[in-house]
């Protein structure tokens, strides 16, 4: 858990992580006027998502769905 490993005002990731999936929540739907793969974290879950579909994402999570780029 990152509570766990504060470093000053910051926190350092634990060695366990592999990767971090960036995503922002918003309380509204935004509108997506595109398909490209870049803007979606799922077929149907945008990577600017309510709080319902970081819901849905992680009760239907795999990471062997995801491609992870460095």
């Amino acid at each position: 858990m990152l509570s766990k490993t504060k470093i000053g005002n910051n926190y350092a990731l634990p060695d366990e992580t592999k990767h971090i999936l960036s995503l922002v929540a918003s309380p509204f739907p935004e509108y997506i006027d595109t398909k490209n793969d870049f803007y979606f974290l799922s077929q149907n879950i945008p990577r600017v998502c309510t709080p319902r579909e970081i819901i849905e994402l992680i009760n239907e999570f795999k990471i062997t769905d995801y491609e992870f780029k460095p």
